[in-house]
């Protein structure tokens, strides 16, 4: 067994509800893990597009501002800042949009599983 199992079945869940835990474990659909990551492509290509080419229009927008300070190093090094904190903002927010649902089936059940009576009563924190 592995270590990970040991521990379980040895300090967290009792002998007479390890095969029932066993039974539930194997009901999950292992091909729906929200680590397995399948990105649609279509929709990717088109957020992102999206998000370059407003993203350039705003770097254009800065350069020239920056063109304007009469390249001022404190003024440029601000600009970079802002221009990649945007760029992580932007990349977060299309990985959010694409990651959207899959997760939620999960939430579900452990809500469920949370709402069982034998779990309250033993005070088992799923």
């Amino acid at each position: 067994m592995p270590t990970d199992e040991v521990e379980l079945k040895d300090k967290h869940i009792p002998q007479e509800q390890w095969e029932m835990f066993v039974n539930m474990y194997k009901l999950f659909p292992a091909d729906q893990h929200p680590s397995i990551k399948r990105h649609r492509i279509v929709l990717a290509s088109v957020l992102s597009t999206t998000a370059i080419i407003v993203l350039l229009a705003l770097l254009y927008c800065l350069w020239i501002l920056f063109q304007l300070a009469l390249y001022n190093l404190v003024m440029g090094v601000v600009m970079a800042q802002v221009w990649t904190s945007i760029c992580g903002v932007t990349y977060n927010v299309i990985y959010k949009f694409l990651d959207g649902k899959r997760k939620s089936g999960y939430r579900a059940y452990f809500r469920d599983e949370r709402a069982k009576e034998w779990v309250k009563k033993l005070q088992i924190d799923i």
